[in-house]
């Protein structure tokens, strides 16, 4: 057995599982003998949303406030279930984009247990088209 294909199966901490279309799957699948319909985690991830970009973190958090409309989201939650880290910035993105997103402070949890006082929930409230993309033309006659 080959040292990659060690660590592979081994598994180290803070890797985070491949995204399907990445140009890595083949060489994964090729190193660990699976087949291409196989699940390809790297390294024991516990995060199935792993992409990091910030478009794929929009996506993430902007198809959990819809499904999740009563509860919401903070960002500890952000962060343990949507693997994103900085919600606040997503969510700026998101109402840039048109959508109607409120934020109510709470008391929250973090990952350790600890209380924090202040923490923002946000809830989807829907979707409008933001001002600033409505063009106008004035045509004279």
């Amino acid at each position: 057995m080959t040292q990659t294909k060690k660590r592979l199966q081994q598994g180290q901490p803070n890797q985070w599982r491949i995204c399907g279309d990445s140009h890595l799957t083949p060489a994964l699948n090729h190193l660990l003998g699976q087949s291409e319909q196989g699940n390809f985690t790297m390294l024991n991830a516990k995060v199935t949303n792993h992409c990091l970009s910030s478009d794929a973190q929009k996506k993430r958090v902007i198809d959990y406030l819809q499904q999740n409309q009563t509860t919401g989201l903070n960002r500890y939650e952000a962060d343990e279930l949507l693997n994103v880290c900085h919600l606040a910035a997503r969510i700026k993105a998101l109402r840039d984009e048109g959508h109607q997103i409120v934020r109510v402070d709470e008391t929250a949890l973090d990952l350790s247990n600890r209380p924090h006082k202040g923490i923002g929930r946000y809830f989807w409230q829907g979707y409008s088209v933001p001002q600033n993309s409505v063009k106008t033309e004035v045509v004279a006659l």
